[in-house]
């Protein structure tokens, strides 16, 4: 396998010194980017590094990455599986967009940035677990992923409200407390979802109810909202649900 060296250089905060790199001719099939070339760490993964490379089937990163760059692997079709073991930085706009195949991907903790579009198109991408330390997920993030059947987010995460567009499938949402939930009632969901958790933690009805009400009503497939014992909403601590619609305390 070669890989290319574009930048070596130091961080911006000067804690380490760090290679960029690119795909080489003969990359495909199993792709492990070391963690060091030519003695030096790699840290960033270039823009385009790996585009339209349809012989790739599946990568692992190493680990303290700092930054995956736009478009990165970006319609690698035949991409299937990508292992990130540890991160400390973000994943860039449309990184991993269009990649028809990517059925498993794990975010790790320390991950702090999903870019735009960044798993854009990615039809075969069943569950996502978005890390507690993940601050925001961009524009489009998820946008016609059409197999996406649940996700799950840890933390306090800023989410655009266009993030889910066109997941087609989507049945399943777990939430942490707010501030996430602050965004909640103007991101678009689909009509698939059946399920909402909201974990427990400091609560602030107004933050997340009027979504929890446009659910309700406009959804017709969702029939179950699971909720902390302590969560306090509607008028009176009783939300007014239609009646195929059932509230389960945990």
């Amino acid at each position: 396998m070669i890989l290319r060296v574009k930048n070596y250089g130091w961080s911006e905060d000067g804690s380490y010194y760090g290679a960029e790199v690119y795909g080489g001719e003969d990359v495909k099939g199993d792709l492990v980017i070391p963690s060091a070339v030519d003695g030096v760490a790699v840290k960033k993964i270039g823009c385009y590094a790996f585009e339209n490379n349809d012989s790739l089937t599946s990568v692992t990163i190493p680990p303290d990455m700092e930054y995956i760059h736009d478009l990165a692997f970006g319609r690698c079709h035949n991409l299937k599986t990508v292992t990130l073991p540890k991160m400390r930085g973000a994943i860039g706009g449309s990184a991993f967009a269009d990649c028809s195949s990517l059925k498993n991907i794990s975010l790790p903790e320390g991950l702090k940035e999903i870019g735009d579009r960044t798993f854009q198109n990615c039809t075969s991408l069943e569950h996502i677990v978005i890390p507690k330390s993940v601050r925001g997920v961009g524009d489009f993030t998820f946008e016609n992923c059409t197999s996406l059947k649940s996700i799950v987010f840890l933390g306090n995460t800023e989410v655009s409200t266009t993030a889910l567009i066109g997941c087609s499938a989507l049945e399943s949402v777990d939430l942490p407390p707010s501030p996430v939930c602050k965004r909640l009632p103007s991101i678009k969901a689909p009509d698939t979802l059946k399920r909402v958790s909201v974990a427990a933690g400091g609560y602030h009805a107004s933050d997340w109810e009027d979504w929890l009400h446009y659910l309700f009503y406009v959804n017709p497939n969702l029939r179950e909202l699971i909720l902390p014992a302590d969560a306090e909403i509607g008028h009176n601590n009783e939300l007014i649900l239609p009646p195929h619609c059932r509230v389960i305390r945990i």
